[in-house]
């Protein structure tokens, strides 16, 4: 087990691959599945070969959104 922040992570992973959608979840882009609009100007996202979900927050969502526009 490593023991470090997901900040630290999120500085880490290179951008072009990974993006941080939540406080707590950090997602490898190359394995979204699906982008879902939600409420409140959120996002639900499907994984590949994970079953549930993923909350995206407001606050990354418009990092998320400008990944793909």
């Amino acid at each position: 087990m490593v023991e470090k922040s997901l900040r630290e992570w999120e500085d880490r992973l290179p951008e072009k691959h990974f993006l941080r959608i939540h406080r707590q979840t950090i997602i490898n882009l190359e394995e979204i599945e699906e982008i879902e609009s939600w409420f409140n100007r959120t996002f639900q996202v499907r994984l590949k070969n994970y079953r549930e979900t993923l909350a995206v927050s407001r606050r990354y969502a418009v990092k998320l959104k400008s990944k793909f526009t």
